[in-house]
């Protein structure tokens, strides 16, 4: 299962109840950003092994930044956590 907080163009707040529903995540992201070529399985499980006690039961916030000639820079944080993911897509 995955919680999703909040969505709309730009923004996306989800929340895994746990490490296990990393593909499931990876999955409903790509059918929401299908426009953002980002390999969400890799950050995921990156964000998962870095985070003190894993990202499960935390929100995680991304958050879209387009250019005008279409480049897009994502940006992955997890909540509490001072860490970010900066991604060119």
């Amino acid at each position: 299962m995955v919680i999703i907080h909040s969505i709309d163009d730009n923004f996306i707040s989800i929340e895994l109840p746990s490490s296990s529903c990393i593909n499931l995540a990876s999955t409903v992201l790509s059918k929401i950003k299908e426009d953002v070529y980002v390999d969400w399985t890799f950050i995921l499980e990156e964000l998962n092994e870095t985070v003190q006690e894993g990202i499960s039961g935390k929100r995680i916030n991304i958050h879209i930044m387009k250019d005008s000639n279409r480049d897009s820079l994502v940006i992955v944080s997890v909540e509490e956590y001072d860490l970010v993911a900066v991604i060119p897509s």
